[in-house]
């Protein structure tokens, strides 16, 4: 995103198995798998020769194949939903946008099809459609209604009578001057802010729209705004589960933590780069920089609070980039 590209990561599992039986007795043993990272099997154990080492070796590699495999799968399962679900609620925003820069959408229709939005679409917290100045009413400088669901409850409100939205550097919304940027591109993602009222985290996605008049879409008169529950996608992540050590988290672009087993990461909004800079730890700084660059990838480190070796596993959603 701007949200910057939500980051899913998954796992930390360590494999951990004794070794210590003679090669007699080794065909009845089994690998514990606890990592994704594998162990090279210790070279040199008493009684033990070096096929019965190579034996071993195979059902380690073979054991870290599995577990890698299995946590990809898992990561599949809950990122083609949440990608999917993300598409939709952008495509219902640029919809409201279309209808209503081409005359499909009246004017007095807007509320109707805000609520019909957000009934339709559960992960949607909030709609806002927001007119430049005079452009909805001649005689009205401005008109922004503002809708919100929670537990199937919508609430209707107007951001005009909290303030002046067109005055440039209007930010009461949040981090940012969500108008007047939307205003100036075709699409934008928004940073991620805790909505205070219900606590929830949401991501602001904004398209413009146009006068019907202005068929070659030059100047537009108004953003259609949405803001998207992230704790629809937190709470998928949640439900990952990869054998008994295994966890996921979830960043920005940034590297800061929306999801993360230890919720301090997130209440006092840690980023990766913290955390590399706290532990002294270049991998982690070289695996946050990693997630930035590609959208998808399966990475090695040695975890700075205990030396364990780790893998990572990411994926990017890249319609919040």
């Amino acid at each position: 995103l701007v949200l910057s590209g939500l980051y899913i990561i998954l796992f930390k599992e360590r494999i951990k198995e004794s070794l210590n039986r003679t090669f007699s007795s080794y065909q009845a043993s089994k690998l514990s798998v606890r990592t994704s990272m594998c162990f090279t099997l210790i070279l040199a154990m008493i009684l033990m020769c070096l096929s019965a080492y190579w034996y071993y070796y195979s059902l380690d590699q073979q054991a870290l194949k599995e577990t890698q495999y299995t946590a990809t799968e898992k990561l599949n399962d809950i990122y083609w939903p949440i990608s999917n679900d993300i598409d939709r609620a952008m495509l219902r925003t640029q919809s409201i946008a279309d209808d209503l820069s081409i005359g499909r959408l009246k004017k007095e229709d807007i509320l109707v099809r805000m609520k019909r939005e957000l009934q339709e679409n559960p992960s949607i917290y909030g709609i806002s459609v927001v007119f430049k100045p005079y452009a909805y009413n001649a005689q009205q400088k401005l008109f922004a209604p503002h809708m919100t669901q929670h537990n199937k409850i919508i609430t209707t409100e107007y951001i005009e009578k909290s303030y002046d939205y067109s005055l440039s550097g209007a930010q009461e919304l949040g981090e940012n001057d969500w108008f007047h940027e939307t205003m100036k591109v075709k699409s934008k993602w928004f940073k991620p802010v805790q909505e205070t009222k219900y606590n929830k985290t949401v991501a602001w996605y904004g398209v413009p729209f146009y006068a019907v008049e202005d068929t070659n879409n030059t100047v537009p008169i108004g953003i259609v705004m949405i803001e998207y529950d992230l704790d629809f996608i937190i709470n998928k992540a949640k439900t990952l589960i990869v054998a008994e050590s295994g966890y996921s988290f979830i960043t920005t672009y940034d590297g800061t933590f929306l999801h993360h087993p230890n919720s301090s990461f997130v209440t006092e909004k840690k980023t990766i780069f913290d955390l590399a800079r706290m532990f002294i730890s270049q991998d982690l700084k070289n695996i946050g920089k990693k997630m930035q660059e590609t959208e998808s990838g399966m990475l090695s480190f040695v975890d700075p609070n205990d030396n364990e070796p780790v893998w990572v596993i990411y994926k990017t959603i890249p319609q919040l980039q």
